[in-house]
């Protein structure tokens, strides 16, 4: 088997494959029929050419060739008008649209029945063959002046369609038009260009070259999932190893090696056949995990919504509860009488647990939907650290707790958003101090080169190992903390984390065990390049 014959049949095999699959994945669609459509005529052209060859110029290969490419290029026409979508085709485009079909079709017409193509007469017998100087009739000339006028076209109305397009079409329509440009370049370069002007004979391989076309449209399209590339990859290579067998068992010498050859063949078939569909399952799967991923997509960003305007809601009434209260004890309204101080206080002290956890609410929602931005300043950890003791200083009393600030005699300043780094260690010694009962704890600060660690160590429930793997998730809690500390939502730490990584700094957790206690570790730079997108 001659080279350029071998070329064009393993072409025709690629191209009729990805035809198939593009027709019968959507046959509803218009973009698959006439896509599928065009790439079945480009087949019947590599058909053509190849009987072409070997009957060494027969008539009816010769017009057949001419016709079926044609034929492709209309069809490949209407392909282009919806593709990627029938709205981006503006209304001087339509014009030379319809005046390229109405020529292909008129073309289309004459090919068979007159010396359009070639210049013997009608009467011609199609099994006659012909040298190629008598070939070349006006069609010829006529052929390659339309496929001008009609690469021309093509870009253009991509080039106009593409001013209109939106991302996902501009990236198909980029990939499509290369793919046609490096097709149309070598088919018309080897089959009209170098036979017309240089009189050299290449076979006629200029067909074989449009499965790099088809495999361009098709990567661009199914690369945005309207075809699956993967099965059209596994089935050519299993058509092109089943084609090798069986041509190995049509040339085998004797007996034997063809009966061994239908046994690998057969068994091969069946491993193929496994193979994709296999394939087409594992395909239905993603795209199953895919739908089930954009619809919790969905349902997250419609519980940080609900969270957001939940704790706006619940905010004001809060705060307003929270000033009445306070009026109230210090006898703004009168003289409360010594049994309702208690009470009140306990309404007080539940309302500042409630607004507290509105704000950490009101965080999550803003860090999840990436609206946290920060305000860098020169920032004294020393300073914050101690404004946290003081504010928990009556609940440390209360417990009957020590705590130690450990810091060398100078602690030097960091750039960091102020109120987000309060917020940090604000949650982590309130955690510490909620999660002990015995003993105390201790805030150590060791200034590094260029950066600073700063430790939250606690004599409390400690951790144990399963608890870690959910310690900085948004409403996840250990099994031990939660049974002591009902009234915790697991977002204290989550909240910690997220502004320690928008500082570009580190977070972690070291216990030895239950009843162990808990070391708290955060590591600031001294000075953050620029801040770090907090919805990540």
């Amino acid at each position: 088997m001659e080279a350029n014959i071998f070329i064009l049949l393993l072409s025709s095999i690629v191209n009729l494959l990805f035809a198939g699959f593009i027709y019968f994945k959507n046959p509803k669609s218009k973009i698959n029929v006439f896509f599928s459509g065009s790439v079945l005529m480009l087949v019947l052209w590599n058909v053509s050419v190849i009987f072409a060859n070997l009957t060494n110029g027969y008539v009816l290969w010769i017009k057949s060739a001419y016709f079926f490419s044609i034929a492709g290029l209309l069809l490949f026409l209407f392909f282009l008008k919806y593709f990627p979508s029938p709205k981006l085709l503006n209304n001087l485009n339509k014009i030379i649209f319809y005046f390229l079909v109405i020529l292909g079709i008129i073309s289309l017409c004459l090919i068979y029945p007159t010396k359009f193509l070639i210049k013997l007469d009608p009467s011609i017998k199609y099994t006659q063959q012909l040298n190629p100087d008598e070939i070349f009739g006006i069609g010829v000339d006529f052929y390659l002046y339309y496929l001008t006028s009609y690469i021309i076209f093509v870009f253009l109305s991509f080039l106009s369609k593409y001013k209109k397009a939106n991302k996902i079409e501009k990236n198909q329509i980029r990939l499509t038009a290369t793919g046609i440009l490096i097709f149309v370049f070598l088919a018309a370069l080897t089959n009209l260009f170098i036979p017309r002007f240089f009189k050299i004979d290449l076979g006629n391989i200029g067909p074989a070259f449009s499965f790099i076309m088809v495999g361009f449209i098709g990567y661009a399209i199914g690369r945005y999932k309207l075809f699956e590339l993967k099965i059209i990859a596994t089935e050519i290579i299993i058509v092109l190893i089943w084609t090798i067998l069986l041509v190995q068992i049509i040339v085998a010498e004797n007996t034997f090696l063809k009966v061994l050859g239908g046994i690998v063949l057969i068994t091969f078939s069946v491993l193929g056949y496994s193979l994709v569909k296999s394939i087409h399952k594992e395909i239905e799967f993603r795209k199953k995990l895919q739908k089930a991923y954009q619809e919790l997509k969905q349902l997250d960003k419609a519980k940080t919504e609900f969270i957001s305007i939940a704790s706006h809601q619940l905010r004001t009434p809060l705060t307003a509860i929270k000033g009445y209260v306070s009026l109230l004890i210090e006898g703004s309204y009168g003289k409360i009488p010594p049994k309702a101080k208690v009470p009140l206080k306990n309404i007080y002290k539940t309302n500042e647990q409630l607004i507290k956890l509105v704000n950490n609410l009101l965080d999550i929602s803003r860090i999840e939907s990436g609206k946290t931005t920060l305000r860098f300043q020169k920032v004294s950890l020393e300073k914050i650290i101690n404004e946290i003791i003081e504010e928990l200083k009556p609940e440390i009393d209360k417990k009957g707790l020590y705590i130690k600030f450990k810091k060398p005699a100078f602690v030097p300043k960091i750039i960091a958003d102020r109120e987000k780094i309060k917020q940090v260690f604000l949650n982590l010694i309130d955690n510490a101090i909620k999660y002990t009962f015995k003993g105390g704890v201790v805030i150590s600060i060791e200034p590094q080169t260029s950066e600073i660690l700063v430790k939250v160590m606690d004599t409390g429930i400690g951790m144990e190992k399963q608890d870690f793997s959910s310690l900085f998730k948004s409403f996840k809690r250990g099994k031990g903390g939660s049974k002591i500390w009902t009234g915790g939502a697991g977002i204290g730490v989550y909240i910690a984390k997220k502004f320690v990584d928008a500082h570009h700094g580190k977070i972690w957790a070291e216990s030895k065990g239950k009843n162990k206690g808990t070391t708290f570790y955060v590591k600031l730079p001294l000075n953050p390049k620029n801040s770090q997108s907090l919805n990540k």
